[in-house]
């Protein structure tokens, strides 16, 4: 039997040294940058292409031993072509946060998670130029960085331009807005220190929503205590204006308000300051009234004060005011830290006027004038009542124990004056005498009037069975010696009651009335 050697592998290999071979319609050929050194398969350039039939799935496994790790390219070298979405279905790491996305130049690159919502789910970006995109069902729109860091966490509802997150959030720099920012009903911004909000030019805070055909009230309050916490004090609420330095004007309050137009119109009225609160000064509107105090008093038994000012005068000056109205820096009306009213001008009272047991009413100029537009009375005391109580006009006296031998001051009352041969006013001390027996008011009567330089006694002859009337004189028992008080051009007189004789002081004697043959005896019937 004829002896066959076994055969070797026949053919030439192809391409160059180290290639990977592969068969090339029948010849080998070698797999431009596929080389292997006999332990390890190298691709220097090209692909790797893992295919699979149309149902199933090509995958690319570590060695199935503990420890065992797949290995990608370092370095320069990326791993491309991945066209498709990739589906993660453990938690993956990655070293250094490598994993890199990259999008167009004009585009969006986007990273989805079908499991977002179902827990916790956080993503750190490094700075991007661009917008990242996140994308859970509904959930999230778009979220935007500028900086290096974000976090967000899941939501739980539709988004729509807006990013609504299911808890508190927190930013430690300071956020920009560029569109609303929305807060449900029982949500709250919360701050742990003060609160700056920042506008680089004049700003502008308004509450409620824009302007709209039927605008809604709205409310600024500060913490209050919880009901059923008793006796506790509330919160106070303090506004700061603008603070200057040096000799700088300080910040002022402006508060501003509508006007109401004259006739109907759709366009807004305008504002206007209607109150300036500055540094001790509380200015008015220049076109309306500086101050209106409106309230309702419904209380019965209350004691209520449209306006109570309350000072505490620890130290002041004597000329300190409680008011002190002035137009044009000019004082017109004022009332001092004792209760005095200084007016510069007339004083119209249209109801009763009280002043205090040691109260007075005083003026500084050279005399006061209380002036009625029609024909006046001043009355003393109260209004008429059923105990009338008696009144006393007096001037100013010197003080008893203190002012030793002062005279006190006199009181002068007089009529109007009037002009050239005009007939002259005349002054009356009327009395009341009486009526009927009833309630019928009694009349006034003229008893002495001054007219010129008369003195009249009545109105008219007096009834020769009349009780008064008469001019009472001073009477004295019996022959005057005392050296009477001279006023020049006027003589005393007075009645002797003992001897029925008159005596007239004159020529620094009391004399009776006599004749040429003597002196006159009068005999009294």
């Amino acid at each position: 039997m004829p002896y066959y050697p076994p055969s070797s592998g026949g053919g030439t290999p192809g391409g160059s040294d180290t290639q990977v071979q592969f068969n090339s319609t029948g010849a080998f050929a070698g797999i431009t940058g596929a080389t292997s050194d006999g332990t390890s398969l190298i691709l220097a350039s090209g692909n790797l292409k893992l295919a699979g039939s149309g149902s199933g799935t090509a995958l690319l496994n570590a060695p199935a031993t503990s420890g065992g790790t797949l290995a990608l390219p370092a370095g320069s070298t990326t791993l491309a072509g991945l066209g498709t979405v990739q589906t993660w279905t453990a938690a993956q790491t990655f070293t250094n946060s490598d994993l890199l996305l990259l999008g167009s130049s004009t585009g969006a690159t986007a990273f989805a998670s079908a499991n977002a919502g179902a827990s916790n789910f956080t993503i750190t970006f490094p700075a991007v130029s661009g917008t990242v995109a996140l994308t859970s069902g509904a959930n999230v729109a778009s979220v935007s960085n500028s900086d290096s860091t974000l976090t967000i966490s899941p939501t739980t509802g539709a988004v729509v331009a807006s990013l609504n997150l299911a808890h508190p959030n927190t930013w430690t720099g300071a956020p920009t807005f560029n569109a609303n920012v929305t807060i449900g009903s029982t949500n709250q911004l919360l701050w742990s220190t003060d609160l700056i909000l920042t506008r680089a030019g004049v700003g502008n805070i308004r509450h409620g929503a824009a302007d709209a055909a039927s605008p809604v009230a709205q409310t600024i309050s500060v913490q209050s205590v919880v009901g059923g916490t008793a006796d506790t004090a509330g919160g106070d609420f303090t506004f700061n204006a603008s603070q200057s330095t040096g000799t700088g004007t300080p910040g002022k309050f402006l508060f501003r308000t509508a006007s109401a137009a004259a006739s109907t119109a759709s366009t807004q009225n305008a504002l206007g300051t209607l109150l300036t609160l500055g540094p001790s000064s509380v200015l008015g509107s220049a076109t309306t009234a500086g101050l209106t105090i409106t309230q309702t008093w419904n209380t019965s038994g209350a004691v209520d004060a449209a306006l109570l000012i309350n000072v505490t005068n620890s130290a002041s000056a004597s000329t300190s005011a409680l008011i002190d109205a002035q137009i044009g820096g000019a004082s017109k009306f004022s009332v001092d830290r004792n209760g005095n009213i200084t007016g510069s001008s007339s004083l119209t009272m249209t109801a009763n006027v009280q002043a205090g047991s040691a109260s007075a009413f005083k003026w500084s100029g050279g005399h006061g004038i209380i002036s009625s537009p029609a024909a006046g009375q001043v009355q003393l005391g109260d209004a008429n009542a059923v105990s009338p109580v008696a009144q006393l006009l007096s001037t100013q006296g010197s003080r008893s124990g203190t002012d030793s031998n002062v005279a006190g001051a006199n009181l002068t009352i007089s009529s109007g004056l009037g002009t050239g041969t005009a007939t002259p006013s005349t002054f009356t001390l009327s009395a009341p005498i009486a009526v009927a027996s009833g309630t019928g008011a009694q009349t006034q009567t003229a008893h002495i009037t001054l007219s010129n330089t008369d003195i009249v006694l009545g109105t008219a002859a007096i009834a020769t069975g009349a009780n008064d009337g008469f001019l009472y004189i001073p009477s004295c028992a019996g022959t005057p010696t005392g050296t009477p008080t001279t006023f020049t051009g006027r003589v005393p007189m007075v009645f002797d009651t003992t001897n029925s004789q008159f005596w007239f002081y004159t020529g620094g004697a009391w004399k009776q009335p006599k004749t040429p043959a003597g002196a006159a005896i009068v005999t009294w019937q």
